[in-house]
């Protein structure tokens, strides 16, 4: 219920304006505020308007303040950037070229990859086709007689190439025992000469079971030279030593080939003791014109004498060649002025 309004008087000139007031209520919309002489709804628009722009300065503070963050993450992500883009430079001549050095290891591990593969596909062709593989013979003359006492057995290929480079690659790739027992095979079973057939092979061939379980069923062991090259690296001399024992035992000889053209020639000669020494062509070349060659060959045929070995000059092309031989004392020649390699 509204109370009756009440006359408010008003200076003269002012219009009188009527109150109505609420009537009390328990429960008051809003707290009760101070009177200070203003109008109730004056002070509710003041008060009203102060929380509004308490929570607007709120408002703008956190859009200030995201505003700031944004900032400071957006300059942060900046400094990350250039010092991303700092280190790139830096580090991209080295990354470059530690790329360019993958692809290259990647293309050569391809390509070694593909000449393994036809590197075997050429070896296990020779091994698979018998035309592929021949034999020759050079002989072993006696400085005295003139007379074959022997030949070497020297293998040849029907596609071409130096002999060397054939066993070397087929012993990359893990066939050189099979390539040179191949030989071999062709060796002693085409050989009809007289006098004894000499051999050539590696060390690792020397110590295979494959090579001592043919040369035990060989029919005359005792007309064998297994012939070890100079140039041949040999880890394991007491190895070899009891090999060379069991193939003695057979009666077969044993003789160091190349001696004089390495620095391993003396360790061969000396751990190896062999029954014939072979010197090489680098050694006999100008042997008549070369007085260190000459004063070389000359201690070497003492030796020779001292510890019951044959001397083997190799690779005398010129009658002076064989003249100097003669006279330093070397018992047996082998080279193209004496004969020349070919079938039997």
């Amino acid at each position: 219920m509204w109370r009756s309004a009440e006359a408010v008087r008003a200076p003269i000139g002012v219009t009188a304006t009527s109150r109505w007031t609420a009537p009390s209520a328990p429960e008051a919309a809003l707290p009760e505020l101070p009177d200070d002489g203003r109008p109730h709804q004056l002070r509710r628009i003041t008060t009203t308007t102060g929380v509004g722009a308490i929570l607007l300065g709120i408002g703008s503070i956190a859009s200030v303040g995201r505003s700031i963050a944004g900032t400071a993450v957006s300059l942060a992500g900046l400094a990350v950037l250039m010092a991303v883009a700092l280190v790139w430079r830096r580090l991209a001549p080295s990354i470059s070229s530690d790329l360019d050095e993958l692809s290259r290891r990647r293309w050569a591990d391809d390509s070694a990859v593909r000449a393994n593969l036809e590197q075997r596909r050429r070896v296990q062709g020779v091994l698979s086709a018998s035309d592929t593989l021949e034999v020759v013979f050079q002989p072993m003359i006696g400085r005295v007689t003139g007379e074959g006492v022997g030949h070497e057995a020297l293998a040849r290929f029907a596609s071409g190439g130096p002999p060397d480079e054939w066993f070397n690659e087929a012993r990359a790739i893990g066939l050189g025992v099979e390539l040179e027992m191949a030989a071999i095979a062709r060796a002693t079973q085409r050989y009809r000469g007289s006098g004894y057939l000499s051999i050539n092979l590696s060390p690792e061939t020397l110590v295979s079971a494959a090579f001592i379980d043919y040369i035990t069923h060989w029919e005359d062991a005792s007309r064998i030279v297994v012939e070890l090259t100079e140039h041949a690296i040999v880890e394991d001399y007491a190895q070899i030593a009891d090999a060379l024992s069991r193939v003695r035992e057979l009666g077969a000889r044993v003789a160091v080939d190349d001696a004089g053209s390495g620095a391993s020639s003396l360790r061969h000669i000396l751990d190896l003791k062999p029954d014939i020494i072979k010197l090489d062509r680098s050694l006999i070349a100008d042997l008549d014109t070369d007085r260190p060659r000459r004063a070389l060959a000359a201690s070497l045929v003492r030796f020779a004498v001292d510890i019951g070995a044959d001397l083997v000059a190799e690779g005398i092309e010129r009658e002076e060649e064989r003249g100097a031989c003669i006279e330093l004392g070397i018992t047996l020649g082998q080279g193209y002025l004496l004969g020349r390699p070919r079938p039997l």
